[in-house]
């Protein structure tokens, strides 16, 4: 039984100390009291051979001493910051320093620590930084950090063990399984990397000599607990080849036909070029995050920043702070919802494939359907009206305008057409292609809408301005312009995505695509009369426009939350 507070048994508050002993150790009473502490903790230290808490364990230190004052009723005699242990000194003394502040590594036993139970660390405070989520909800949702890696602070888990910098990856429950195959270094050498394993130092060990070179008879050799050995030199050359020539951390003994692993810190110790061992470094580093489940690196080539999932991995939209950069943090693509990552993975191969057979599908130019006219578009909206014939049609099908009601928008649902069942397969073959082609160009009609609208967004920035220094209102006055231009940046990148969704639906959702497909249709006829409304903000009535926003954000939001 403990204190609910304490966390301590009642009988040993008094004394300020609290031992706990794992429950496979048997303890007896020397003297027949229960409460002997002092036989119980040398029968411990004599007979525990096991490490109660290991390397990267979050722990709580005990603070046996109460403030004074009339705050001693509220003393918590555990700290509220965790500590991370470093390094297992012995199973009874432990080497931990404070997880979130910079302070120095102090030794403490194991009775005066506890596990740790609140929230995980993310990392210290100054090189913090939470990312943004465009949820599924208005109340928020998994949070992720990105960290920059640049100038690393090396935790040494193990010689067997990957290095993990600490300031860049503050929380790795258990790093995954290494195998027991890396050699340790040979007796010789001492345990001090400063020193470069005692490189300088003389050796009064009569080392093995290779071969019979009377060069090496005065050189000191090095090796592993294979046994082969080789000379300071030798190693530094080995090692700088295969780190210029390789991308992965591990590296094994030179010796023919042994896969015997030299250790990390043997490897930074023997390298004397700062290129090799800052590559070496980035090597390990990657292997850590790919390794990890709960890690992904920024997707942009010049981003040097880490993200790391607090909560178990999902299909999250995540944006780097460092770049700006968005993507999925579960396939590391773009955002894709509501297509899944599947799905999205289909898709993307399947338009590498055939990109050109629909190259000329994705043209900027299409012909008037009343007068035949060359009409190139230079705007989001798909309501098109040509300038010779005034004919006003619908850019994706090229049907007339006045055949898409807002109640029904039914452009972008797709039609097997009606063939035989002894159909050829060249027909069937066709039919495909045909399919594959009206939801590309759709997905191609939408991706260059994003580009035109990020121009026009530029655009309303210059206007709102040019009104601002006219007198013609305020930036609050005119701020609901870029809101609108916003929500419809963000309608067309989720109507983008439902195409890929519509071609290939994940397993079971195949009964609901008439539905999907009328909730797209719902999406897609709003869109285009917001943009209409923005492109003509001039004789369109604010509440208006602010009443379709709402519109389609919510038409987005159901579509999402629906087949995400």
């Amino acid at each position: 039984m403990v204190h609910t507070s304490t966390g301590v048994s009642p009988f040993k508050m008094p004394t300020g100390r609290e031992m706990r002993v794992p429950s496979d150790i048997f303890v007896p009473n020397t003297d027949g009291s229960a409460d002997n502490v002092p036989e119980q903790k040398k029968y411990y230290d004599r007979h525990c051979r096991t490490n109660v808490y290991q390397e990267c364990d979050l722990v709580q230190l005990y603070r046996p001493i109460p403030p004074t004052g009339t705050h001693r009723k509220f003393h918590h005699p555990w700290s509220r910051d965790p500590f991370r242990v470093v390094k297992a000194l012995s199973p009874t003394n432990y080497l931990v320093r404070n997880a979130q502040l910079r302070t120095r590594p102090v030794t403490v036993r194991h009775n005066k620590m506890r596990p740790y139970k609140g929230t995980p660390p993310v990392g210290y405070e100054d090189e913090v930084y939470v990312l943004t989520e465009d949820g599924r909800s208005s109340g928020g949702g998994e949070q992720k950090i990105g960290i920059s890696w640049s100038d690393w602070t090396p935790l040494y888990l193990a010689t067997t063990a990957p290095l993990l910098f600490e300031h860049c990856i503050t929380k790795v429950p258990r790093m995954v399984d290494v195998e027991d195959d890396a050699g340790s270094l040979h007796d010789d050498y001492p345990d001090d990397c400063d020193d470069y394993y005692g490189l300088s130092e003389d050796s009064d060990k009569d080392d093995t000599v290779l071969g019979q070179n009377p060069a090496l008879a005065t050189a000191r050799l090095f090796g592993m607990s294979c046994g082969h050995m080789f000379c300071l030199e030798c190693w530094r050359a080995f090692f700088d080849v295969r780190i210029s020539s390789s991308h992965v951390s591990i590296v094994e003994c030179m010796a023919a036909k042994c896969n015997i692993r030299i250790p990390d810190d043997f490897i930074l110790a023997v390298l004397d070029s700062p290129e090799s061992v800052q590559k070496h470094r980035r090597h390990i580093l990657n292997e850590v995050i790919e390794a990890h489940p709960r890690l992904r690196p920024c997707t942009d080539t010049h981003c040097t920043r880490v993200l790391y999932a607090l909560e178990a991995p999902r299909a999250l939209r995540v944006t780097c702070e460092g770049c700006g950069t968005q993507f999925c943090f579960s396939c590391t693509v773009e955002f894709h919802a509501p297509a899944h990552c599947e799905t999205i993975k289909q898709w993307l191969q399947k338009c590498r494939d055939d990109s050109g057979t629909a190259n000329y599908m994705a043209a900027h130019t299409k012909d008037c359907p009343n007068c035949g006219v060359v009409i190139e578009k230079n705007g989001g909206c798909n309501h098109m009206q040509c300038l010779k014939c005034q004919h006003q049609f619908c850019w994706v099908c090229l049907g007339p305008w006045r055949d898409h009601p807002v109640e029904y928008y039914d452009c972008s649902k797709y039609r097997k057409s009606e063939v035989s069942e002894r159909e050829s397969s060249r027909t069937r073959a066709r039919e495909y292609l045909q399919r594959y082609l009206f939801y590309y160009e759709r997905w191609e009609n939408h991706e260059r809408s994003l580009r035109l609208e990020e121009k026009h967004y530029a655009s309303i920035q210059a206007r709102i301005q040019s009104k601002v220094q006219n007198g013609e209102g305020t930036w609050i006055d005119w701020q609901y312009l870029l809101t609108a231009a916003e929500t419809l940046r963000k309608c067309r990148y989720t109507l983008k995505y439902t195409y890929p969704y519509a071609y290939c639906p994940p397993a079971g959702a195949a009964q609901r695509l008439a539905l999907f497909e009328y909730q797209q249709a719902l999406l897609e006829a709003e869109v285009e009369d917001l943009s209409w409304k923005i492109a003509h903000a001039e004789i369109t009535d604010q509440g208006a426009l602010l009443n379709k926003m709402n519109i389609c954000e919510k038409h987005r939001k159901t579509l999402i939350h629906e087949f995400y």
